[in-house]
């Protein structure tokens, strides 16, 4: 039985073992960048949940600040799906920041136009959602199975052989979501002997 401290599939370990890679899909850091650039610096990433859109910005975020690109970030869950007014002036006095906006489709009508109107006078903004949106798109994530079968052969690779014939029916049974699909590996393991 696998105990929880030995959680291959933990959140720090995913965060440690699995950066974004952008050669995982076609791309370079430069080619984003330059993408950005070329789009006016004001764009979305579109992902359903789980595919990734938190990684990328965890990793673009650090290679906007390398390339001295100061940014601003606000992350957005069920659980804190407003801006504060706090955090709506903060954004104000930091308008010569990249403003990253993880979450955006958990604000309510007002708050989506009212962070637009402000957002667009920064240097840049960057915004994720599970859909399409109306800023120009950056890139959009997909999950797939090769994918999946990547992270879960990086984070656990002395159980792979063991997991890789039930990761087709668990990404199909958790509609795409490699995070619930980590999951799923971690509760298989921990169940069994």
């Amino acid at each position: 039985m696998l105990k929880a401290q030995n959680n291959p599939f933990r959140t720090s370990r995913q965060r440690d073992l699995l950066p974004y890679d952008p050669t995982l899909h076609g791309d370079s850091w430069q080619q984003i960048f330059q993408r950005w650039k070329s789009l006016g610096q004001h764009v979305s990433i579109s992902a359903p949940h789980g595919a990734g859109k938190t990684t990328f910005l965890d990793a673009f975020e650090t290679y906007l600040n390398a390339k001295g690109f100061p940014t601003l970030r606000i992350t957005l869950h069920t659980h804190s799906p407003k801006i504060s007014r706090q955090t709506f002036q903060h954004i104000k006095a930091n308008l010569h920041a990249t403003i990253i906006l993880d979450g955006e489709e958990q604000l309510n009508p007002f708050q989506k136009i009212k962070f637009r109107r402000i957002s667009k006078s920064a240097v840049g903004s960057i915004l994720t959602n599970h859909h399409t949106h109306p800023h120009p798109s950056l890139l959009t994530l997909t999950p797939s199975l090769p994918l999946l079968e990547h992270c879960v052969s990086t984070l656990a690779p002395e159980h792979f052989s063991t997991l890789k014939p039930y990761l087709p029916h668990w990404f199909q049974q958790h509609q795409q979501n490699i995070r619930h699909v980590l999951l799923e590996c971690y509760d298989f393991l921990s169940s069994t002997d």
